[in-house]
Protein backbone atom coordinates (compact mmCIF):
# COMPACT_ATOMS: atom_id res chain seq x y z
CA UNK A 1 0.00 0.00 0.00
CA UNK A 2 1.54 2.95 -1.36
CA UNK A 3 1.87 6.45 1.64
CA UNK A 4 -0.50 9.05 1.72
CA UNK A 5 2.58 11.49 0.95
CA UNK A 6 3.05 9.81 -2.50
CA UNK A 7 -0.58 9.36 -3.57
CA UNK A 8 -1.29 12.80 -2.97
CA UNK A 9 2.04 13.72 -5.49
CA UNK A 10 0.94 10.85 -8.05
CA UNK A 11 -3.00 13.18 -7.92
CA UNK A 12 -0.61 16.53 -8.36
CA UNK A 13 1.43 14.91 -11.39
CA UNK A 14 -2.01 13.28 -12.94
CA UNK A 15 -3.76 16.23 -13.50
CA UNK A 16 -2.05 17.14 -17.18
CA UNK A 17 -3.21 13.72 -18.56
CA UNK A 18 -7.03 13.52 -16.80
CA UNK A 19 -7.69 16.67 -18.55
CA UNK A 20 -6.28 15.96 -21.27
CA UNK A 21 -7.93 12.30 -21.61
CA UNK A 22 -10.94 14.27 -20.53
CA UNK A 23 -10.99 11.90 -17.78
CA UNK A 24 -12.48 12.92 -14.00
CA UNK A 25 -11.16 11.12 -10.87
CA UNK A 26 -13.84 9.42 -8.55
CA UNK A 27 -13.96 7.52 -5.97
CA UNK A 28 -11.33 7.74 -3.19
CA UNK A 29 -9.07 9.73 -5.15
CA UNK A 30 -11.85 12.29 -5.55
CA UNK A 31 -12.25 12.42 -1.96
CA UNK A 32 -8.58 13.22 -1.12
CA UNK A 33 -8.69 15.30 -4.01
CA UNK A 34 -11.39 17.32 -2.10
CA UNK A 35 -9.65 17.25 0.73
CA UNK A 36 -6.35 18.46 -0.48
CA UNK A 37 -8.16 21.81 -1.52
CA UNK A 38 -9.81 22.20 1.49
CA UNK A 39 -6.80 21.91 3.98
CA UNK A 40 -4.54 23.50 1.68
CA UNK A 41 -1.96 20.38 1.61
CA UNK A 42 0.91 21.12 -0.47
CA UNK A 43 2.74 18.00 -2.25
CA UNK A 44 6.09 18.88 -0.74
CA UNK A 45 4.64 19.05 2.88
CA UNK A 46 2.81 16.69 4.92
CA UNK A 47 -0.76 16.13 4.44
CA UNK A 48 -3.06 18.55 6.36
CA UNK A 49 -5.77 15.72 7.21
CA UNK A 50 -5.53 12.40 8.36
CA UNK A 51 -7.08 9.76 5.96
CA UNK A 52 -5.56 6.67 4.78
CA UNK A 53 -4.10 6.43 1.32
CA UNK A 54 -6.36 5.35 -1.86
CA UNK A 55 -5.66 1.72 -3.04
CA UNK A 56 -6.49 2.59 -6.18
CA UNK A 57 -6.57 5.69 -8.38
CA UNK A 58 -10.07 5.61 -10.63
CA UNK A 59 -11.48 7.36 -12.84
CA UNK A 60 -14.63 7.75 -14.71
CA UNK A 61 -13.43 8.04 -18.85
CA UNK A 62 -15.31 9.19 -21.71
CA UNK A 63 -16.61 6.28 -23.74
CA UNK A 64 -14.63 4.38 -25.49
CA UNK A 65 -11.05 6.54 -24.47
CA UNK A 66 -8.10 5.07 -22.64
CA UNK A 67 -7.38 6.96 -19.09
CA UNK A 68 -3.33 7.59 -18.58
CA UNK A 69 -1.27 5.02 -17.32
CA UNK A 70 -1.65 4.90 -13.08
CA UNK A 71 -5.58 5.22 -13.65
CA UNK A 72 -8.43 2.43 -13.30
CA UNK A 73 -11.82 2.95 -14.92
CA UNK A 74 -14.12 3.49 -12.53
CA UNK A 75 -16.94 0.85 -13.38
CA UNK A 76 -18.97 0.80 -10.06
CA UNK A 77 -22.80 1.44 -10.01
CA UNK A 78 -22.56 5.23 -9.00
CA UNK A 79 -19.88 5.61 -11.85
CA UNK A 80 -22.65 3.99 -14.67
CA UNK A 81 -25.15 6.07 -13.12
CA UNK A 82 -23.46 9.64 -13.50
CA UNK A 83 -21.56 8.65 -17.04
CA UNK A 84 -24.58 9.92 -19.09
CA UNK A 85 -25.16 13.36 -17.35
CA UNK A 86 -20.80 13.54 -16.51
CA UNK A 87 -20.77 16.90 -17.26
CA UNK A 88 -23.52 17.73 -14.21
CA UNK A 89 -21.50 16.06 -11.67
CA UNK A 90 -18.07 17.14 -12.53
CA UNK A 91 -15.83 20.09 -10.67
CA UNK A 92 -12.47 21.25 -11.45
CA UNK A 93 -10.87 21.44 -8.70
CA UNK A 94 -7.43 24.06 -7.48
CA UNK A 95 -4.89 21.95 -5.33
CA UNK A 96 -1.95 24.05 -6.12
CA UNK A 97 0.64 25.30 -8.83
CA UNK A 98 -1.57 25.84 -11.26
CA UNK A 99 -3.48 22.20 -11.65
CA UNK A 100 -7.32 22.37 -11.63
CA UNK A 101 -8.14 18.63 -11.11
CA UNK A 102 -11.06 17.14 -13.19
CA UNK A 103 -13.07 15.25 -10.52
CA UNK A 104 -16.71 14.65 -9.43
CA UNK A 105 -18.35 16.95 -7.05
CA UNK A 106 -18.63 16.33 -3.07
CA UNK A 107 -22.10 15.15 -3.82
CA UNK A 108 -21.44 12.35 -6.15
CA UNK A 109 -18.40 11.30 -4.04
CA UNK A 110 -20.28 10.80 -1.22
CA UNK A 111 -22.43 8.37 -3.28
CA UNK A 112 -19.76 6.60 -4.22
CA UNK A 113 -17.79 6.21 -0.72
CA UNK A 114 -21.95 5.41 0.67
CA UNK A 115 -22.12 2.90 -2.01
CA UNK A 116 -18.78 1.21 -1.48
CA UNK A 117 -19.26 0.54 2.34
CA UNK A 118 -16.23 -0.64 4.93
CA UNK A 119 -13.33 2.21 5.54
CA UNK A 120 -14.59 4.32 2.65
CA UNK A 121 -17.23 5.31 5.42
CA UNK A 122 -14.37 6.21 7.29
CA UNK A 123 -13.21 8.54 4.22
CA UNK A 124 -16.81 10.22 3.88
CA UNK A 125 -16.58 11.33 7.58
CA UNK A 126 -13.35 13.03 6.80
CA UNK A 127 -14.66 14.55 3.92
CA UNK A 128 -18.08 15.82 6.01
CA UNK A 129 -15.68 17.20 8.70
CA UNK A 130 -13.18 19.25 6.69
CA UNK A 131 -14.42 19.42 3.00
CA UNK A 132 -17.96 20.49 4.24
CA UNK A 133 -18.36 24.48 2.92
CA UNK A 134 -20.91 24.46 1.63
CA UNK A 135 -22.75 21.89 3.43
CA UNK A 136 -23.00 19.23 1.04
CA UNK A 137 -26.76 18.43 -0.51
CA UNK A 138 -28.11 14.96 1.22
CA UNK A 139 -31.15 15.38 -1.30
CA UNK A 140 -28.31 14.90 -4.20
CA UNK A 141 -26.65 12.17 -2.41
CA UNK A 142 -30.23 10.50 -2.79
CA UNK A 143 -31.17 10.71 -5.81
CA UNK A 144 -27.87 9.53 -6.98
CA UNK A 145 -27.71 6.43 -4.71
CA UNK A 146 -31.08 6.16 -6.05
CA UNK A 147 -30.15 6.40 -9.64
CA UNK A 148 -27.41 3.80 -9.23
CA UNK A 149 -29.90 1.52 -7.33
CA UNK A 150 -28.23 1.93 -3.96
CA UNK A 151 -30.71 3.92 -1.98
CA UNK A 152 -29.88 1.74 1.12
CA UNK A 153 -26.43 3.09 1.22
CA UNK A 154 -28.13 6.36 2.20
CA UNK A 155 -28.47 5.65 5.91
CA UNK A 156 -25.04 5.95 7.02
CA UNK A 157 -24.84 9.53 5.74
CA UNK A 158 -27.70 10.37 8.39
CA UNK A 159 -25.68 8.77 11.26
CA UNK A 160 -22.25 10.65 9.80
CA UNK A 161 -24.19 13.78 9.52
CA UNK A 162 -24.87 13.47 13.23
CA UNK A 163 -21.78 12.90 14.40
CA UNK A 164 -19.53 15.34 11.83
Amino acid sequence: MRRLEDRILDLFRLAPSLRAAGAVLSGEAAAHVHLIAATGTQPSQPPRYPALAPARIEAILPAGAVGPSGIEPDQSAVAEALRPRLELFTCGLDIGAGEAVPALRREAVMAQLLGRAGLALGLAGILLRLANDPPIDVDEVREILKAARLGDRFQPLLELLHVA
